[in-house]
């Protein structure tokens, strides 16, 4: 039986062993929400029963609309409320009714609450997904990833980087520590070029080059080093149009932005154009992907844009450095330096050639190692070592 989503229901399902993906949240397609639903088309069927659990759902995303397998939804939304209690028998029943041999969480009420109580009253093994290097956490969470890292069966992280993080932050033995990348849904990938109708909707005018970015409104994306780069691009390539596709999560950041364009005399060629419903298209039509992030675990955008055959330009931080091979993949700048990336961007316009190149070399590199179906069978292999060890 298939529900697209159930509000505190548990539906049985068929199958062998059993999954719980527990996620704080589904309300937006974010990195971890696009990991979680890649994972679920994937997941072999005759060998597979995944569920999913959240505590908030926003049922207008038709990807969560259209998810291969159960969905429950409880309202637990800190560690500390009285649904905490509430819901705690449930889960528990769930899983034993189920016979849950995994669950898989992701992000801290899920760890804690969830994860807390499937080691503390089932026989299920516990893995963790950790995404970022710690940027949104608060000195509590810090304490409490520190105290009861060695309940975790495994933690996958999406990078070498947030690896390395999670071992000297949190102290998880290096053994325990697994790296499974972000994927990409090839087939999703449009030809290049066959974006022009989406930018005509936007008022992007042709003929001009576009340096994309696609990241989300706030200050961690280091969009005001995209302004200053585009500034010094801008001075020897006026044609240049620099074009940022994201919702704005931070109000007071996006004026910030609006103004220091205005003084530096750009605002004609920086464009914000919000959240685009299609960002792929404008990838299509565009030269080049800057992504001048001042923290990132892997970037889905980047991959997308490497997908496409799009030349990088992109912060050495987090996971960008795993991706892209300086001079082979994209470029690689030290983040808050708006005059080595415009310098890069300048290679790249005045050099066709090599950005055509770079742009192949780094589609080669998604095929190889970070399709849908490569990312799924590694998971897929974690299970099964984790699963014969136990």
């Amino acid at each position: 039986m298939r529900v697209p989503y159930s509000t505190g229901g548990d539906t049985p399902g068929n199958g062998s062993t059993g999954v719980l993906y527990v996620i704080d949240e589904l309300m937006q397609l974010g990195g971890a929400e696009q990991n979680l639903v890649r994972t679920l088309h994937h997941l072999p069927r005759d060998r597979f029963r995944p569920f999913v659990l959240t505590f908030r759902l926003n049922p207008e995303v038709k990807a969560f609309r259209t998810l291969p397998c159960p969905v429950s939804v409880y309202p637990v939304h800190n560690l500390y409320g009285w649904n905490t209690l509430r819901y705690a028998p449930r889960l528990l029943s769930w899983i034993r009714r189920e016979r849950i041999r995994i669950v898989h969480t992701f992000f801290e009420t899920s760890d804690f609450w969830a994860g807390g109580l499937a080691r503390l009253a089932t026989p299920a093994l516990l893995i963790s997904s950790r995404r970022d290097l710690g940027i949104q956490r608060n000195w509590r969470l810090n304490v409490l990833y520190r105290l009861l890292h060695g309940m975790f069966d495994q933690v996958q992280v999406v990078s070498d980087q947030v690896g390395r993080y999670v071992m000297k932050a949190d102290r998880v033995a290096a053994g325990k520590v697994v790296t499974v990348p972000n994927g990409i849904e090839l087939e999703r990938i449009p030809e290049r070029g066959s974006g022009a109708a989406l930018c005509a909707r936007l008022n992007l005018p042709a003929g001009r080059p576009v340096i994309a970015t696609v990241a989300n409104i706030r200050k961690v994306k280091g969009i005001d080093v995209l302004v200053r780069t585009a500034a010094e691009v801008c001075r020897k390539r006026p044609d240049a149009l620099f074009v940022v596709a994201g919702q704005v999560l931070d109000q007071t950041y996006q004026a910030d932005l609006e103004r220091l364009a205005g003084e530096l005399g750009v605002r004609g060629q920086v464009r914000f154009v919000g959240q685009v419903e299609q960002p792929l298209q404008l990838l299509a039509q565009s030269d080049i992907f800057l992504l001048p992030s001042r923290s990132e675990g892997m970037s889905n955008a980047l991959l997308e844009a490497m997908a496409s055959g799009l030349p990088a330009v992109v912060t050495n931080v987090g996971g960008n450095c795993q991706l892209v091979q300086d001079g082979q993949t994209g470029f690689l700048t030290a983040p808050e330096d708006a005059g080595a990336a415009a310098a890069r961007i300048l290679e790249l316009l005045e050099n066709p050639a090599l950005g055509r190149s770079i742009g192949q070399a780094a589609r080669a590199l998604v095929e190889r190692e970070y399709s849908g179906e490569a990312v799924a069978a590694l998971l897929v292999r974690q299970y099964d070592r984790l699963l014969q060890r136990r």
